[in-house]
């Protein structure tokens, strides 16, 4: 059925952009905004879309009525989650992938980050990320307690 199919994806992509404490789908759709979107346009286009999938989603998994007209749309929100469900299981081998010749070792075994920090890069833009990085660089290694 495209509704389970629908909501499948649409957990896959929680799953991988979500977080405890937050206002979920504003972040959820904020986060594939930046990720899959080419230019502001399109990412807005993109979080209007993930919030009605996921408007969609929640109708369904909570039992509410959901109109014939709507149910009729699930293979057309089916096809939509899956595209967007794709594009972020591929930006996050890509980015893995892309970091894990840089990346610590303990015992053999690469020390990815933790997704919460991968989500914590998202969030930056590209300014706070740079101005991170410069930081980073001479920040001591007692941060943040100033007793040496």
């Amino acid at each position: 059925e495209d509704w389970e199919q629908m909501i499948w994806y649409m957990t896959s992509i929680e799953a991988l952009l979500g977080a405890r404490g937050e206002e979920l789908t504003e972040r959820i759709a904020k986060r594939l905004s930046i990720l899959t979107g080419k230019d502001k346009n399109e990412g807005k286009m993109i979080k209007r879309r993930f919030k009605e999938l996921y408007n969609v989603r929640s109708d369904l998994v909570h039992g509410n009525k959901i109109d014939k007209a709507r149910l009729d749309l699930c293979g057309d929100y089916a096809g939509d989650a899956f595209e967007y469900a794709r594009k972020v299981a591929l930006w996050y081998i890509n980015f893995l992938f892309s970091i894990a010749e840089r990346l610590p070792k303990e015992n053999g075994i690469i020390q990815f980050p933790k997704r919460e920090m991968i989500l914590k890069l998202i969030d930056m833009d590209r300014s706070e990320r740079s101005q991170m990085k410069d930081i980073f660089e001479f920040l001591p290694d007692s941060f943040p307690n100033n007793n040496d």
